[in-house]
């Protein structure tokens, strides 16, 4: 008797607990669910920005700046034409009170006079425009070129002696790695079949878990080139100084060899 009563005691009891599990576990799976479907519908609005409307931006901003290269052109030089369009371009900066130091560079007048008072607009585009100018880019191809060079903050920011472009990064990584000594080599039957016989020398990102005693288990090889260069930038965040050190002493290297070939030069002459 005594060991049913205790049964009879426990039984009504569990229908509850059960009941509150249950009431736990669907709001838990409840707030999970639509957090990941939260995430799923921020993830894709972004991609429609980024493929859309930023793409759409940049290009107008572009063609902006396109129109601002051409019209630099064509008011530069000695002709009788290009000095009366400077005047224009002076009486506009003169009406908007936009004033200039000696040296300011033409373009950055007609940039101040396209995007007004917004300095750091101004400055970055001006930099840009400069650094094209610079490099004989053609209007023609002043979009393409700022978009291979990773877009107007990449070019802005590559004219920083502190800042490297993301480019630079990858440049620098690569001659920091070619000095440095190889970690391991690593074969097998698996890895021959991943590996692409047309990429031979080129370097490749290799996916891979570090397991407890050291040792990695590689789980994959990545050949894109859009994969090998986040490698190289992601390296050159983590061993910056390293990348830099080669980089210096590479200067010094080709600083040597000029001197050297001068001196050489002076004495057989």
């Amino acid at each position: 008797m005594s060991n049913l009563t205790t049964n009879k005691s426990i039984n009504p009891q569990a229908p509850q607990t059960v009941v509150q599990n249950d009431t736990t576990g669907s709001s838990t799976t409840s707030i999970y669910v639509d957090t990941c479907s939260a995430l799923a519908s921020l993830t894709t609005d972004r991609k429609h920005w980024e493929t859309n409307l930023l793409r759409k931006s940049n290009d107008a901003l572009y063609e902006i700046l396109v129109q601002c290269f051409v019209l630099y052109e064509q008011i530069s030089g000695s002709t009788k034409d290009a000095i009366e369009a400077r005047k224009a371009l002076a009486a506009v900066c003169d009406e908007n009170n936009y004033r200039f130091v000696g040296s300011t560079p033409l373009i950055t007048k007609v940039i101040k006079c396209v995007f007004g008072v917004d300095r750091r607009r101004v400055s970055a585009y001006s930099i840009v425009l400069r650094e094209a100018i610079n490099k004989k880019i053609e209007p023609t191809n002043f979009a393409e070129w700022v978009s291979e060079q990773g877009g107007v903050e990449q070019v802005r920011l590559s004219k920083s002696p502190k800042t490297k472009t993301k480019n630079e990064k990858i440049e620098l990584c690569k001659k920091a790695i070619s000095k440095s000594s190889i970690l391991a080599k690593v074969t097998s039957e698996a890895l021959s079949q991943a590996s692409d016989v047309d990429k031979a020398g080129e370097q490749c990102v290799l996916l891979a878990v570090q397991n407890p005693d050291g040792s990695f288990s590689i789980q994959a090889v990545v050949t894109s080139a859009s994969a090998t260069k986040a490698a190289l930038e992601a390296h050159y965040t983590t061993t910056k100084s390293e990348c830099q050190s080669t980089a210096d002493k590479k200067i010094v290297t080709d600083n040597e060899k000029e001197r050297d070939e001068s001196i050489n030069q002076a004495i057989a002459a």
